[in-house]
């Protein structure tokens, strides 16, 4: 049997091959190999460009540096890179935040992005603020405090046949709206392309007592995911 394939098939697909169709066919092969295997090595070098980049600007937005600046309403702006982290590094650079994340019951393989933010309030009083006492009894007052963004009261008792002061049952109710805007940074390649280059998150708040100390913003990138 395959004596007969021998003698008779191959000597047809010889020259079948050496034919001018057979060449035509040759070329088509060899064209679709080229093209596939310059599309492989495209792919492998934007991927690795992503890499680079991406561990670049890691690097240099590691500590997070916050900007701020006062808008027209006089609100303050916050503005701070984001990193483009695996789970695994950031399972190694921030546990912290990971162990944040695991108790909120939520599976880390399933997020797509974290922030954190460290912010406080800050309320020095001025020369319009008033704060009235009102007198509940011969040993008691109480003191409150209200404006637009800060509601406070708290009771000042009189102790020790009236020679020292005991303050409890201290209330303060804080306003705020917080207004939280993720960024995507492009660089311009062309007239009408662009590319994402990064990412940046902005935080505003409506009330004016409002200080941001740190944002730590992530964004998790999936294995094999390049943009």
């Amino acid at each position: 049997m395959w004596t007969l394939v021998i003698t008779t098939v191959l000597p047809k697909i010889k020259n079948f091959l050496f034919s001018k169709n057979g060449a035509l066919v040759s070329m088509g092969v060899t064209l679709v190999m080229l093209v596939w295997f310059v599309s492989i090595l495209f792919g492998t070098i934007k991927e690795q460009k992503f890499e680079n980049n991406r561990i670049s600007n890691n690097f240099i937005n590691a500590e997070f540096k916050m900007d701020s600046i006062v808008l027209e309403n006089h609100k303050i702006l916050y503005s701070v890179n984001k990193l483009n982290v695996t789970n695994d590094e950031l399972k190694q650079t921030n546990s912290l935040l990971v162990d944040d994340v695991k108790q909120l019951k939520i599976k880390l393989k399933n997020v797509s992005a974290i922030t954190k933010i460290e912010y406080k309030y800050i309320y020095v009083q001025d020369s319009t603020d008033t704060i009235p006492i009102e007198k509940k009894s011969d040993s008691v007052y109480l003191v409150e405090f209200k404006n637009q963004w800060i509601y406070m009261t708290q009771r000042i008792s009189l102790i020790d046949n009236k020679s020292s002061l005991k303050i409890d049952k201290i209330k303060i109710t804080i306003t705020d709206s917080l207004l939280i805007v993720n960024e995507t940074l492009y660089k311009r390649k062309m007239i009408f392309w662009r590319k994402p280059i990064g990412g940046k998150i902005h935080v505003t708040g409506e009330n004016p007592y409002l200080h941001v100390n740190k944002i730590q913003t992530y964004e998790i990138i999936k294995p094999g995911k390049t943009k």
